[in-house]
């Protein structure tokens, strides 16, 4: 078993500002819950550093940040890697210290996955990074995660803060850089759930493909605007948009969904009483459902029923 050094060192020695093992997109601030823990039992889990000419971070940037800026201190223990480890050691280990905790988002494996691939080949970080997460050590995973790699940093933010999921993620990988941050501008201005921004690019997908349209231009057009930024709660808005982009696509069964309702509305049917089309309107049959009493009023009702459709 390796036992590794740990020294007490100065803050000011650690170089805070290179990012060369950073796995986080963007910065965060430490968590108030992490100060305190600190402030009341002390460092439980000493931040790895490794020596480069500098010490650079390998993993515990938010310990750190707590120690120095929020509680004063100025030394600390820290397990120092010796120098000489490669970016591929000091990465793998930071990955596996973050799986003794709430482990790894989406975005911080795919930028795992993009340091390693610049030193070593995909196979090789197949066999060594999945499989510390729970993936199996194949070259596809790793394409995968590299595709992912590719977003900007607010998508990949967004990404690691779970407010775009990872498959919305990847499907925009695929577009320009125009769209993808127009697809981002609704999905954070309307904080869609995860299956409306499946549904919201599937939908814009097959708009763009019949009409030779831009996710870009779609969204700025001036009624789907209005829609996105009228004054009214957030799911209404993004249930709206869903709707309008679906009548786009299928405006002959919008058109007939509009009939229909129409129809009902003007039989005046009471709550218990419900009348619906046949699947996208395939025949023109109706399905009748009723709510009754009990089994009685059930009979009764048949009895009538039966006179009418003989």
């Amino acid at each position: 078993m390796y036992v590794h050094q740990v020294s007490t060192i100065a803050l000011a020695a650690i170089d805070g500002n290179d990012t060369s093992f950073e796995l986080r997109p963007a910065p965060e601030p430490p968590e108030e819950s992490l100060i305190g823990s600190i402030r009341r039992w002390g460092l439980l889990h000493p931040p790895i550093v490794v020596d480069q000419g500098n010490l650079l971070i390998v993993s515990g940037r938010k310990r750190l940040t707590a120690l120095r800026d929020h509680l004063g201190v100025t030394r600390c223990p820290c397990i120092v890697l010796p120098a000489g480890t490669g970016t591929t050691d000091a990465i793998a280990l930071a990955v596996t210290e973050a799986m003794t905790g709430p482990g790894l988002s989406p975005a911080q494996r795919a930028l795992a996955v993009r340091k390693v691939t610049d030193e070593i080949g995909e196979e090789e970080c197949a066999a060594l990074l999945p499989p510390i997460w729970g993936e199996a050590p194949k070259v596809f995973i790793v394409n995968r995660y590299l595709r992912l790699a590719t977003l900007e940093i607010p998508l990949l933010a967004a990404l690691h803060q779970g407010v775009i999921s990872d498959k919305t993620a990847a499907a925009l990988s695929e577009f320009s850089f125009r769209d993808r941050f127009a697809f981002f501008d609704v999905i954070t201005a309307l904080s869609l759930s995860v299956s409306h921004q499946r549904r919201l690019l599937e939908l814009t997908t097959s708009l763009g493909k019949r009409h030779d349209i831009s996710a870009h231009a779609l969204f700025s057009q001036k009624d789907l605007t209005a829609i996105i930024n009228e004054r009214a709660p957030v799911r209404q808005r993004a249930e709206r948009l869903i709707a309008e982009l679906d009548r786009r696509l299928r405006p002959r069964l919008s058109a007939a969904t509009d009939d229909f309702a129409a129809f009902v509305k003007e039989l005046d049917l009471p709550a218990t009483v419900r009348l619906s089309p046949t699947s996208s309107f395939e025949d023109e049959a109706v399905h009748l459902q009723l709510t009754l009493a009990d089994r009685w009023q059930a009979q009764q009702v048949w009895q009538e029923i039966c006179k009418i459709i003989d």
